[in-house]
């Protein structure tokens, strides 16, 4: 368990606050692309790490990314015109280009230059990938781009979608690393439905039979990566890695029968109390199962990205499935995730738990989390942020090897993105 003050510390991540600044270091996914696919459309409201920001696609295309207030009086710009590649406040006029500067104030004396002394906060921004990245930290911090492999697809080889979870960050990311829950919450009974269902992975597959894995860590540039280790019934031993990537990505290791689309998950905070999950399906060979996904992860959202099974109506958790279809009675595989989650509070106190074997993977991420921490507030540079990691190479791994044989010798982590330093990094024990 965490003492409360380290639980505070990993949790709260608003403006000023260690954690905070630590992730404003990094390219934060603020929203999907197609939230403002229109030049000169409606802006949008973003809200990331406690602030609240608006997004807008200028009439050149450009990308802006405001604080929400505007600079003269504070009026939201959520309500602005966005016409000439700029957004006007409807309290007084004032016009804001992308890149914060004041293009008119039309209160203001003709033969006045106040204008050019007033900016409105602004963010560089990246569109990658279907989504919009922003970038909140200091100007002359900012690390390159993380460019992970969906982010270098074709538009039908992805789909990025930003789901609301109504908990704090920390319990999605817990729950991105803990391998040995699979066995459980989303263990579908035989004849559910095949590699698509809804209902979750069917008892077939190792890693619901074996619900005790070995758990194994390893350091990486990016962060660490685990490995989950179940036995087979044939000696061999079936491995399946997860790589944890900083700040709060994780890819989910896809094994025979669970289809060919890859999923990469990321948990950004919207405050201390909520979150936004990210369920991003990519596919190496061909297009995205768009609508196979959908049923499968239960990514069935309202017009404000609320899952139509949410607390409100007990994600329509149906007792007659759980003896028939699976192991919890609630569809979607997404789903299931964020009820549990969601089910231990907004912000869990993780000073009441009892951990057991099968919790390593939390206990070290909770513990890289507070080393990399300390190293940042003593001025050393979060991890990740180095130019020479691979990112496109990063991704998860599913092997069955012989029973005597390491898994890292099984399964040898990229050379370009080996550990260069031993600081704030977890240890295998």
């Amino acid at each position: 368990m965490l003492r409360r003050r380290e639980n505070e510390l990993l949790t709260r991540t608003g403006p000023g606050t260690p954690l905070g600044k630590l992730f404003r270091r990094y390219w934060i996914p603020a929203l999907q692309a197609d939230e403002i696919a229109e030049p000169d459309g409606a802006p949008v409201l973003v809200e990331v790490l406690g602030e609240r920001f608006v997004a807008f696609r200028a009439t050149d295309g450009q990308v802006g990314l405001l604080d929400e207030g505007c600079a003269h009086r504070g009026a939201s710009l959520l309500y602005a015109r966005n016409e000439e590649c700029g957004l006007r406040c409807i309290y007084h006029g004032w016009k804001w280009e992308t890149n914060g500067r004041c293009a008119d104030a039309p209160t203001e004396p003709a033969d006045s230059t106040f204008k050019n002394r007033v900016r409105q906060p602004s963010y560089p921004v990246r569109e990658a990938g279907g989504v919009i990245w922003a970038y909140l930290g200091p100007r002359d911090k900012m690390p390159p781009f993380p460019e992970f492999q969906w982010t270098l697809l074709s538009a039908p080889q992805r789909i990025a979608n930003k789901v609301l979870e109504e908990c704090n960050y920390l319990q999605g990311v817990e729950g991105g690393v803990d391998s040995a829950h699979v066995g459980s919450l989303h263990r579908a009974f035989p004849g559910s439905g095949g590699s698509y269902s809804p209902w979750g992975i069917e008892m077939t597959a190792h890693a619901v039979k074996d619900t005790a894995p070995r758990l194994e860590i390893q350091p990486a540039a990016y962060g660490y990566r685990y490995a989950a280790i179940r036995k087979r019934h044939d000696g061999q031993q079936y491995i399946r890695i997860t790589p944890f990537i900083m700040p709060w990505y994780t890819f989910v290791p896809i094994g025979p029968g669970e289809g060919d689309d890859i999923i990469f998950h990321a948990w950004v905070p919207r405050d201390d109390y909520s979150n936004w999950s990210w369920d991003i399906h990519f596919n190496l060979n061909g297009p995205v199962n768009v609508e196979g996904d959908i049923e499968r992860r239960g990514l069935w959202l309202d017009q404000n990205f609320r899952k139509l099974r949410n607390p409100d109506n007990k994600y329509l958790q149906d007792r007659e499935a759980m003896k028939t279809r699976n192991f919890s009675g609630i569809a979607g595989v997404l789903t299931q995730d964020h009820a549990v989650q969601e089910s231990m509070g907004p912000l869990y106190d993780r000073s009441k738990e009892h951990l057991g074997a099968s919790d390593k993977a939390v206990i070290q991420l909770r513990g890289y989390l507070l080393d990399c921490l300390k190293a940042f507030r003593e001025g050393l540079d979060p991890p990740g942020l180095d130019p020479s990691i691979a990112y496109p190479r990063i991704c998860s791994e599913i092997a069955v090897k012989p029973g005597d044989l390491p898994w890292q010798q099984a399964c040898p982590l990229d050379a370009g993105l080996a550990a260069s330093s031993p600081a704030a990094v977890p240890s295998d024990g």
